[in-house]
């Protein structure tokens, strides 16, 4: 079972943003190739995010012993981000960026680079 990433405005309401995994499963045998349960997201001092999950190389439901692990999973800082202007067009200020091709694209719209 693969994770999902979620978000809240107000902590009670969730919603799913892309739903497609965020912290998939590792390869069959491993520590994390049945279920992982994030439990915890910790800021470290330089800024990424480190999550913590429980994990099981075995298929949801089952808890047999000595299957299950923690795992910790690291995000760096600036790592993802959604932007939507409410008014139409807008400014986006970054980290400089190094592009290869004449776009950014991603499954919602396009970018041109001038």
């Amino acid at each position: 079972m693969d994770c999902q990433l979620t978000y809240s405005q107000n902590g009670r309401h969730f919603q799913r943003v892309l739903r497609e995994s965020f912290l998939g499963s590792d390869d069959p045998g491993a520590p994390g190739s049945g279920c992982i349960y994030p439990t915890s997201v910790i800021t470290m001092l330089d800024g990424s995010l480190r999550i913590y999950a429980g994990a099981s190389c075995e298929e949801h439901g089952y808890n047999s012993p000595g299957k299950a692990s923690i795992i910790a999973y690291e995000l760096r800082k600036n790592g993802f981000v959604f932007l939507k202007s409410a008014g139409g067009k807008g400014v986006i200020g970054t980290s400089p960026l190094r592009c290869l091709s004449d776009s950014i694209s991603s499954m919602h719209s396009a970018i041109a680079i001038r």
